[in-house]
């Protein structure tokens, strides 16, 4: 975990921390970080630094990048029964669909984005929305949003496509999604061109659902 990923993990736990110490009904805690480095080719090493690590009581844990590490420290969590977060997808499906499995993967796979797609669309009652999407495979892997059905008549609900390229300039095609007065959105994009198209239209008070 990067210096910046720590510093985002540590405010996100200290607004959970507010949020704990202001409910009436939970008593108030002290959340605390703590960061073990893992080798992928030490696994010995390793594993003695994770049972250290989970011998303080920790209430979760945050797996590495790295798939050798992160399933030995899924299979220590899963003997301690500690809940265990990890960002890439594993195929896996011993533990993917395991009832009693405490890992918890936060890439959720295609299939299962789109169907959260329709739903929050749904809730929304968008009629109609925008699709902005770097990959042309993202099409086929969004599937189930774009077959999207009105309620009222059954009908396919209005989407229009624009595919924003790497080295392509955000600003004239947000310009033109404005003109449009379409302000329904669902963002298809890596975390860094995410960042900028969101900086860059955030005075024109778009409302957005990202992907």
């Amino acid at each position: 975990m990067s210096p910046e990923e720590q510093t985002w993990l540590l405010q996100a736990l200290e607004k959970l921390r507010l949020n704990i110490s202001g409910a009436s009904n939970v008593a108030a805690e002290t959340l605390k970080f703590s960061a073990v480095d893992l080798n992928a080719v030490d696994i010995l090493r390793s594993s003695k630094k994770l049972c250290g690590l989970l011998e303080q009581g920790v209430l979760a844990v945050l797996a590495p990048l790295q798939r050798e590490t992160s399933s030995l420290v899924r299979t220590a969590c899963f003997r301690h029964r500690i809940t265990h977060f990890y960002s890439h997808r594993d195929d896996d499906t011993q533990w993917r669909i395991a009832p009693d499995s405490v890992s918890i993967t936060l890439s959720p796979s295609p299939v299962e984005l789109s169907r959260a797609l329709q739903d929050l669309v749904e809730a929304q009652r968008w009629t109609h929305f925008t699709l902005i999407y770097e990959r042309p495979e993202a099409l086929v892997q969004l599937r189930r949003l774009l077959d999207q059905r009105l309620s009222s008549d059954a009908k396919l609900v209005p989407v229009s496509l624009h595919m924003l390229t790497v080295e392509e300039d955000p600003r004239p095609l947000l310009r033109e999604i404005a003109k449009s007065g379409d302000t329904n959105l669902v963002l298809d994009l890596t975390a860094e061109r995410l960042a900028e198209v969101l900086n860059l239209h955030t005075s024109q008070k778009m409302v957005t659902l990202v992907a």
